[in-house]
């Protein structure tokens, strides 16, 4: 569970413009403050079904957005690049500081 949390937390902070907002609100609600459906779906003014529902497609929309644009699988692998570079920046010579970088232009 805490690894789908972590995960929604980060293709909602990339995607989160193209939910609507009671997606939004639902997701952010159900994995951030740990409400249940019934709550949320007083908080929203909907069925607790339609707290399901709307999870689902919301759900369903960030996991799509990310499989087809991969935004946050690049902005991970930057991520890596770049605590990699500082790494070798920490213990390295100009000479492998000029090859990290030409690694990255390629």
């Amino acid at each position: 569970m805490l690894e789908k949390t972590i995960l929604l937390n980060k293709l909602l902070s990339v995607y989160g413009g193209l939910l609507t907002d009671k997606q939004k609100d639902a997701i952010e609600l159900h994995y951030n403050c740990d409400m249940s459906l019934a709550e949320i779906g007083l908080e929203l003014g909907i069925s607790r079904q339609g707290v399901r529902d709307t999870l689902s497609r919301a759900e369903h929309t960030l996991i799509e957005c990310e499989d087809k644009l991969g935004v946050c699988k690049k902005l991970d692998k930057i991520l890596t690049e770049l605590k990699r570079i500082q790494s070798k920046l920490d213990q390295s010579t100009k000479e492998e500081i000029g090859k990290v970088i030409k690694d990255l232009e390629d």
